[in-house]
């Protein structure tokens, strides 16, 4: 099924919408006064609606599947790494 986009909502407002809906929604706080405007704003256009309810979907079922440990992810070292660009700065 491919939906069109009826709206003429600029990409990054779009992206900052779903971003905004989604996490909300994951959340748990998807019927506070700002959420709610961002989903109506959302579902004047059915392909922006598919998206926001794809992104959420997705998301629901990744933490399902594997919930989000901080391991998951490595994260750098980044005393040591800003560390030894200072020291190639000062060489």
């Amino acid at each position: 099924m491919n939906v069109r986009h009826v709206c003429t909502m600029p990409v990054d407002l779009l992206e900052e919408d779903v971003a905004v809906y989604v996490s909300t929604c994951l959340r748990g706080a998807m019927h506070a006064p700002a959420t709610e405007s961002i989903r109506r704003r959302l579902a004047r256009c059915p392909a922006c609606a598919a998206e926001a309810a794809n992104a959420l979907a997705l998301l629901k079922w990744r933490e399902a599947e594997a919930p989000f440990n901080r391991n998951a992810l490595p994260v750098p070292d980044l005393a040591r790494l800003i560390g030894a660009g200072a020291s190639k700065r000062s060489g």
